[in-house]
């Protein structure tokens, strides 16, 4: 295989005695960017700075024409300036790519030759003060499958491009052409554009999502977004954004069991306080008959619906989420509900606005028997199942910087339990953001997160059982 480089350094690569040395960067996910050489000066190449203050070796490199992948491993020195163990071990080197070439350290100008490129592979810290690196060449790419394949669960990650639930959107950015939702009603899904903070002060800026509410372009400098879930912000150019419920939240460590184990404070979804209906819920607990007035405000409208006596919980649901959208179906309030049951034995009518920047609540009276419970301003997380499958993504401590996906949130014991140990000691004082998780599901899909028209599975195709079927086949 030949390879495209200067006549100069070709000429140079023919002397019996040549000056060549080995060059490597990497490029974080993140955006750091690293460079290497094992040459014992600094070498600028291409404006970049090749430091020779961390060493590494590197086995053989082989390509040839069998599209077999390249796999080459690198051994480096662990140095705290540059690449070191806890950020080895916190995973800020997972999917980063590299590139390795030999260049003529006397004669810089004669340009590279490029050897390989690629993503590291398994990154491991060693006990002798060293890292080991997997680099995976670009035939890599070409061992996975990408095609779609028809299953029961959802392709998409919560959150993703495809999923587009703005669990954290993108930076607010200058000049940029932005529009809302055409298809802002009930059950839809996400569209339109949805930002964040580029600047935040504090953790309600760090969590809030902003909907663009009247498109545009945006302006040369951010504006002074506000927060408070309802409110809006208007650039100078026009484009509003308006507040709405974050699906992200905030806690802190309040003691720890071990690095996969710990109980937290409260957890608290959205940090500025308000009373924006962007949704609220209605939880009925248990089973016992209820007879109270649930009250819904949504900008001046305001309704009241008695649930009538010796109803269960699954039937109060029922009852008071078809009366709201039976109401907002003749236009008298702009609200829409939904059911909501889980496994856990929370039953609830999930409230979302759809009438952008009318502020709402709700309300109830009174309730003796102590099982119907109001949570105002953000989505129904009590359930213990609510985070399974979210993510911990640490602030501060020892594991800054890092996350982990949660296996179980229990929030009447407010213990949290991770898939995997930290990397590092967990403490009490620790803070963190938590996000939802979804199992993927049709119903949890329409039912937590309003989103089935970005729903990305086929559950009501046949699967691989039905081949199997015939027509004496017991059912």
């Amino acid at each position: 295989m030949s390879k495209n480089i200067s006549v100069a350094l070709q000429t140079h690569l023919h002397q019996d005695v040549t000056t060549m040395a080995t060059c490597w960067d990497i490029t974080r996910i993140d955006g750091t960017v690293l460079a290497f050489t094992d040459h014992d000066q600094d070498l600028i190449v291409s404006g970049l700075t090749y430091k020779a203050a961390t060493g590494y070796t590197r086995t053989a490199m082989k390509s040839d024409p069998t599209m077999a992948v390249d796999n080459i491993d690198v051994v480096g020195i662990l140095d705290s300036a540059a690449i070191t163990d806890s950020d080895l071990q916190g995973g800020k080197y997972d999917w980063a790519t590299f590139h390795i070439f030999a260049i003529n350290w006397m004669n810089l100008g004669a340009g590279p030759l490029k050897m390989a490129a690629g993503t590291f592979g398994e990154v491991e810290a060693l006990p002798t003060g060293t890292y080991k690196v997997e680099l995976r060449g670009l035939t890599q790419y070409l061992t996975t499958e990408t095609a779609n394949n028809y299953q029961p669960v959802c392709r998409a990650d919560l959150g993703d491009t495809k999923c587009k639930v703005p669990i954290k959107p993108a930076a607010w950015t200058a000049g940029a052409g932005v529009t809302t939702n055409p298809t802002a009603s009930f059950g839809e899904g996400f569209g339109g554009s949805y930002v964040r903070d580029p600047n935040p002060v504090d953790d309600a800026h760090a969590l809030a999502v902003y909907q663009c509410t009247t498109g545009g372009t945006t302006a040369s400098t951010p504006p002074a977004f506000d927060p408070t879930i309802g409110n809006t912000t208007t650039e100078t150019t026009g484009v509003v954004w308006t507040s709405i419920t974050p699906w992200r939240g905030v806690g802190t460590v309040s003691a720890v069991t071990s690095n996969r184990q710990f109980t937290t404070s409260v957890l608290v979804f959205n940090p500025s306080s308000n009373s924006a209906l962007t949704p609220a819920s209605v939880v009925f607990g248990g089973n016992a008959s209820v007879s109270l007035t649930i009250t819904v405000t949504v900008g001046a409208n305001t309704r009241s619906y008695a649930i009538p006596f010796n109803y269960n919980s699954t039937d109060s649901v029922k009852y008071l989420a078809e009366a709201i959208n039976a109401d907002h179906s003749a236009g008298l309030i702009g609200a829409t509900a939904h059911e909501y049951f889980s496994a856990d034995n929370v039953h609830a009518v999930q409230i979302s606005k759809v009438n952008g920047g009318d502020a709402g609540s709700l309300s109830k009276s009174s309730d003796t028997a102590n099982n119907v419970q109001i949570i105002q301003g953000g989505w129904l997380y009590s359930g213990p199942g609510y985070l399974t499958g979210g993510l911990v993504t640490w602030l501060t401590g020892a594991n800054a910087g890092t996350s982990m996906e949660i296996k179980a949130y229990d929030p009447g014991t407010t213990t949290m339990n991770l898939f995997l140990s930290m990397p590092f000691t967990v403490a009490p004082g620790d803070k963190f953001y938590f996000q939802p998780g979804c199992d993927k599901t049709r119903l949890n899909c329409f039912d937590r997160y309003d989103n089935i028209l970005n729903f990305r599975a086929e559950p009501d195709v046949p699967g691989m059982d039905e081949f199997m079927n015939y027509p004496d086949a017991a059912s």
